[in-house]
């Protein structure tokens, strides 16, 4: 029982942490419900330029980082057109600041504001002290 409350308060510390300092931390969402959801996907199409864009349910809940494959052009039957993509994929990193989740596009360095997402600092990047 000691143990398994020893580990839960790392977590909880981990989420608690402070970013006073106004520097953003790398962050994954918690508590994912299908506003944050929407609101994730709605980010992420709009960046892209997209009308709509599919995400997997578990998207940046385990990592901070979240990669977009270009769209392969189809010809008019929706066979995938032969060549190379020449395009590099798209890398977004969901970053927290004080209390806001933020995901940056690092090719532009955009950040766009996910107001129905909750999220806590990774632990794959604790903040430094």
């Amino acid at each position: 029982m000691k143990s398994m409350s020893a580990g839960w308060m790392g977590v909880l510390l981990v989420a608690c942490v402070s970013t006073s300092e106004g520097k953003p931390v790398p962050a994954v969402l918690i508590g994912v419900d299908a506003a944050s959801r929407a609101d994730l996907q709605r980010v992420v199409a709009q960046a892209l330029a997209r009308a709509s864009i599919l995400l997997a349910d578990d998207a940046l809940t385990r990592s901070s980082d979240l990669i977009i494959e270009p769209v392969r052009p189809r010809d008019t039957a929706g066979r995938l057109l032969n060549g190379r993509e020449q395009r590099p994929p798209e890398h977004f990193q969901l970053l927290l600041d004080g209390t806001r989740c933020y995901l940056r596009q690092e090719s532009t360095g955009h950040r766009f504001l996910l107001a129905a997402a909750h999220c806590a600092a990774s632990a794959e990047h604790p903040p430094a002290r």
